[in-house]
């Protein structure tokens, strides 16, 4: 009797220390650089970075187990590395699905849910286990436990009230920090727009009609059918952007592009999209969707994802930078990491000063960087948040 209850103890010992050992270890697997910290790069490359305001408009740091206010050796984003990044305001985005079996091709919701079985071993509440909905809330509520522990550094942007203060209060302190929310796919609504009302509420701002799989506002750009906006999908754009919430065709099927930019009555976004005059790849963007979105006013966040860049440095993070502005103008050119988004990176965000010397290096000056890093963001949220 003594062995055996020797052994269910540490069984359970074994059992606690894995469940808080192996969201670690998925994130260690999942969220990769190509080129580890610590950077280093030329004196005068840092000093011009630091006077940047930037923008990052896509990462997926809230999807893991780890504490954002905390700096870690893993992953790509947290408070402490957008110091040295100089990323001034980070939007955040939120999945609540991806299911088993990915087919970039043709890939169905249908199947086991990997979101369910991270937040199980996450320990998110019971709710989100059944819930599209709940795991959204959920994870704007950690978004605002973080804010709410982070002694003032890091900032809630909700409205052009709070961008403007904010604005005017990090020039006293450089090392605030702003934070979005972007929602990754409307199938978190559980096909009732009745329920954006809760996602606004909750401080989502930005509105991603799909992610890796078809939904009933739209085809995805990786689903089955790949169609465009339908008439629910029609009314919910509507909705959202009476609310003063941008839009987000990242992941749109090209059929969902056009029906957007011909419906929307707002800038619209990439939040973070690669470009296919670069790169061939399923979900890179076609030249008219990207001159389709600048001529709504809207911007195309650059990836960073080593597939989507065909390669595997800053450098190539430039050149795709560097082929909107030639081909589009620098209006219509931003950031979108898709850091910690489960994918390889050629640094985290503490590497981004060499992405000014890859950029500084092709002949793009300092005003234009001004503007792809973040004054072309701050422009559409101006022209669009409530």
């Amino acid at each position: 009797m003594g062995y055996f209850c020797c052994g269910s103890v540490l069984f359970l010992l074994f059992l606690v220390l894995a469940l808080r050992l192996w969201p670690g270890i998925i994130e260690r697997f999942a969220n990769k650089v190509i080129e580890k910290p610590p950077y280093s790069f030329d004196d005068g490359v840092r000093l011009v970075h630091d006077e940047f305001f930037i923008a990052d408009m896509h990462a997926d740091s809230l999807l893991w187990a780890r504490d954002l206010l905390k700096e870690s050796r893993y992953g790509h984003v947290d408070l402490p590395r957008l110091v040295p990044g100089n990323v001034g305001l980070q939007v955040l985005g939120v999945v609540t699905k991806f299911t088993l079996g990915f087919d970039p091709d043709h890939h169905s919701d249908a199947g086991l849910d990997l979101i369910t079985f991270l937040g199980w071993f996450q320990g998110w509440p019971r709710p989100t286990w059944g819930s599209l909905l709940e795991r959204a809330l959920y994870q704007a509520e950690k978004l605002q436990a973080f804010v709410d522990q982070s002694q003032g550094k890091l900032r809630f942007i909700k409205s052009k009230v709070d961008l403007e203060q904010f604005l005017v209060d990090r020039t006293n302190d450089p090392t605030l920090r702003g934070a979005m929310l972007l929602l990754e796919g409307v199938h978190a609504l559980e096909e009732d727009i009745g329920n954006l009302d809760a996602l606004f509420d909750a401080g989502y701002r930005f509105v991603g009609l799909t992610h890796f799989f078809d939904n009933k506002a739209g085809g995805s750009s990786s689903g089955k059918e790949q169609y465009g906006l339908t008439p629910w999908g029609k009314d919910l754009m509507k909705a959202a952007q009476d609310k003063g919430m941008l839009v987000d065709l990242a992941h749109a099927s090209e059929k969902l592009i056009d029906d957007v930019l011909d419906n929307t009555t707002a800038p619209v976004i990439v939040s973070h999209g690669g470009i296919g005059g670069v790169c061939d790849y399923i979900r890179n963007l076609k030249d008219e969707h990207i001159q389709g979105v600048a001529d709504t006013g809207g911007i195309v966040g650059a990836i960073f994802y080593d597939a989507m860049i065909d390669g595997p440095t800053m450098e190539h993070v430039a050149h795709g930078i560097e082929y909107i502005v030639d081909n589009f103008g620098v209006d219509c050119a931003a950031l979108g990491s898709d850091f910690d988004g489960f994918i390889k990176t050629p640094t985290d965000v503490t590497g981004l000063p060499l992405l000014t010397q890859a950029l500084l290096d092709k002949g793009i000056g300092e005003l234009e960087i001004r503007k792809i890093y973040g004054e072309n963001f701050l422009r559409v949220l101006r022209a669009v948040l409530p």
